[in-house]
């Protein structure tokens, strides 16, 4: 089965471990924010756009999972850049939730 799907869709996920310390937020560095960002937004975007162009081309139904993270609800001191990328993760996923309802 796991043959089936695209190597981007298995290696692909949202990475909630990389997140950085506490009070990062002022000292990061715009390397060090575009990379948290892409670890845990731009990668399930990338997750999704990818299996779900999969799951339609075959007709078949399926699945999406995305890792979310409390930081998106309770916002956290030092994780600013942490939680609004995770909050992102929360609105592509009840966005697309509803558009791919509308396809089947």
């Amino acid at each position: 089965m796991m043959a089936s799907v695209p190597a981007a869709c298995r290696c692909c996920r949202s990475n909630s471990w990389l997140r950085l310390s506490a009070a990062i937020t002022a000292t990061a560095s715009a390397t060090e924010v575009l990379e948290l960002v892409a670890a845990n937004l731009a990668l399930a975007v990338v997750g999704c756009h990818t299996t779900i162009g999969h799951l339609t081309g075959h007709r078949r139904g399926g699945a999406i999972v995305n890792v979310g993270s409390l930081s998106a609800e309770a916002g956290f001191y030092g994780q600013a850049n942490y939680a609004a990328a995770k909050a992102g993760v929360q609105a592509l996923t009840r966005v697309l939730s509803r558009e791919c309802a509308r396809r089947s």
